[in-house]
């Protein structure tokens, strides 16, 4: 049941929408010999993003089922869970009579529902449904939420009043702005006054009305904004809540200065960007941090929240995200001790804001993508936090069953992977997954070689690469190339150092040919490639018992490094 929709069909069977403080009733119509009858009411159906929102700031009151039997004196409860889709079950059982009985809860959107069934015997006898339902409520508020605010602009904030009541009404409407990290009010930071925020309404029966407010959004300002819209008249009220994130005009530069210190040494260092930064008459500081560790080991692990947090569903991040979260749960399993630590940190958390905040994957993207800073760490303590969170052994599992499960979906059935849903298979994404794979097995991450759906991943996979290495193969010879000459690229050397985590993996009869050719061009042209594809070729012909262009390389590599005491070699 989505929003939209015509009425159409014949015969004639009645529904009911019930949500919170809103009813709607239309005819449900069938056109089909199957019997359907449908019943919407009031069920559990609410999902994890929105109840994030509702949990950012607490409702001004609880509110009363049905509007109509409220009292003068009752507060508003305000609506949040704006889904597009109110139900969906793809298989229903009917009863004796044939009837169909559908229970969910409708989403708080006041607006028309299409509702869309199907239904067939085992005698492929067909019916199906296609009707409207509108929800609504008597007194009605609908605001004009912007999809952001950016910083000093100014603007006009509507909504629209509806009365659908069987007589005049006349009351309030307010606009209330609520920092959503700390829950503080800042309506007035944002131009209103005690008087502005109020707004007189007087509605005819049957009437709609709009309601203005001006607001400036102040300069440097980051956090998202919790806008709350609020009518009130007679025993009738209604309220929206949303998150609406601030994008500023600057651009966030980071300047770091790392500071190498041997042990039992003293060193003095000069931060010389910084130092010149008094002389910009636009920068701002933002922030100032310094960290130390006396074990760089401990960075790698602080990364690992950065890669489960990728805002994207391409096949690449996803499986980011499956690759931070593998090796958290092996870290966790392998070591109580740490684990002990992190759940530790877990139980002190107290930005639970912040964490209701994260869980609305649409706000957290556009967090991500147009102000990262709001979502960094605070203090080490919020750095602790988050990387407990990224630990906690229940989120981990509930992940890597959801990454596990999207690869399967974007793995199309030649065994190559799709860059994005519904794009054709992607011979570098292919790749790229298996590299890491192959990497996590080699490392000893045993959570992979014992997750059956990763292996029949890799099995799948590895005869579409070999297949597309032939085809390479098959594609010179065709044109009459000269065999002799370089004919090797960086998809080349990457299949290689692929293939070279899964030797146990026999190539392809029909690609062995393709496979030794690339074999003796990586060990003839090395030379050609980067430093990143020399690397990746001194790995790939080292595991396939190569023991001289290895050494070449690594000699090579040497005598090209820049030695610095900060990086080393």
């Amino acid at each position: 049941m989505s929003e939209g929709g015509r009425p159409g069909g014949k015969g004639m069977l009645r529904g009911q929408v019930v949500m919170e403080d809103a009813v709607a009733d239309a005819p449900m119509v069938a056109r089909a010999p199957a019997k359907l009858a449908a019943k919407e009411e009031a069920g559990a159906l609410q999902q994890d993003d929105q109840k994030a929102l509702n949990n950012v700031a607490t409702p001004i009151a609880a509110d009363s089922m049905q509007s109509r039997n409220a009292s003068s004196s009752s507060a508003v409860s305000l609506r949040s869970n704006f889904n597009e889709t109110a139900f969906f079950f793809p298989q229903l059982q009917t009863d004796a009579e044939g009837n169909i009985l559908l229970k969910f809860k409708a989403p708080d959107a006041l607006t028309r529902w299409k509702l869309m069934a199907f239904g067939h015997t085992k005698e492929l006898q067909s019916g199906s449904l296609t009707e409207t339902a509108t929800t609504s409520k008597e007194l009605m508020i609908v605001p004009n939420t912007p999809r952001f605010f950016r910083e000093g602009d100014k603007m006009v904030y509507s909504a629209k009043v509806t009365n659908l009541s069987d007589h005049d009404l006349s009351g309030k409407a307010d606009l209330i702005l609520i920092d959503a990290l700390t829950n503080q009010p800042i309506s007035t930071d944002f131009g209103l006054t005690k008087q502005s925020m109020t707004e007189p309404l007087s509605l005819k029966k049957g009437e709609s009305a709009s309601v203005n407010w001006q607001i400036s959004i102040p300069q440097s300002y980051t956090n998202p904004v919790l806008v709350k819209t609020i009518a009130q008249a007679g025993d009738f009220s209604d309220g929206e809540q949303n998150v609406v994130p601030v994008l500023l005009n600057s651009m966030l530069v980071t300047e770091t200065l790392p500071l190498p210190v041997r042990m039992n040494t003293t060193k003095n260092f000069q931060f010389e960007n910084l130092l010149k930064s008094k002389n910009s008459n636009t920068l701002k500081h933002y922030n100032l941090t310094v960290e130390y560790t006396a074990n760089p080991a401990w960075y790698a692990v602080q990364a690992l929240p950065y890669l489960s947090d990728y805002p994207y569903e391409c096949a690449d991040q996803t499986f980011n995200r499956y690759y931070a979260n593998v090796l958290a749960t092996h870290i966790a399993n392998s070591s109580p001790k740490v684990r002990e630590i992190f759940s530790t940190w877990e139980s002190k958390d107290t930005a639970a804001l912040l964490s209701n905040l994260e869980k609305n994957q649409e706000l957290k993207s556009a967090l991500l993508q147009e102000t990262p800073w709001v979502l960094q760490a605070k203090s080490e303590s919020q750095q602790k936090q988050h990387i407990a969170n990224l630990f906690n052994l229940n989120r981990m599992s509930t992940e890597l069953e959801r990454t596990v499960r999207e690869l399967e979906i974007m793995q199309t059935p030649n065994g190559g992977f799709t860059w994005f849903k519904g794009m054709p298979d992607d011979r570098f994404i292919t790749q790229y997954i298996l590299c890491g794979i192959g990497r996590l097995l080699h490392i000893g991450i045993t959570e992979v070689g014992s997750e059956r759906r990763i292996l029949q991943i890799v099995e799948k996979a590895l005869p579409y690469l070999d297949a597309r290495i032939k085809e390479d193969y098959d594609q010179l010879k065709k044109n009459g190339a000269d065999m002799a000459l370089a004919h090797i690229d960086h998809q080349h050397i990457q299949y290689l150092y692929m293939r070279s985590f899964f030797r146990e993996t026999s190539v392809a009869p029909a690609s062995i040919t393709a496979f030794n050719y690339y074999k003796k061009q990586a060990a003839t042209y090395w030379l050609r490639g980067n430093k990143y594809m020399q690397g990746m070729t001194a790995l790939a012909l080292n595991r396939w018992d190569d023991t001289v262009t290895p050494q070449d390389i690594l000699k090579s590599l040497r005598e090209n490094a820049i030695h610095s005491e900060e990086m080393g070699m």
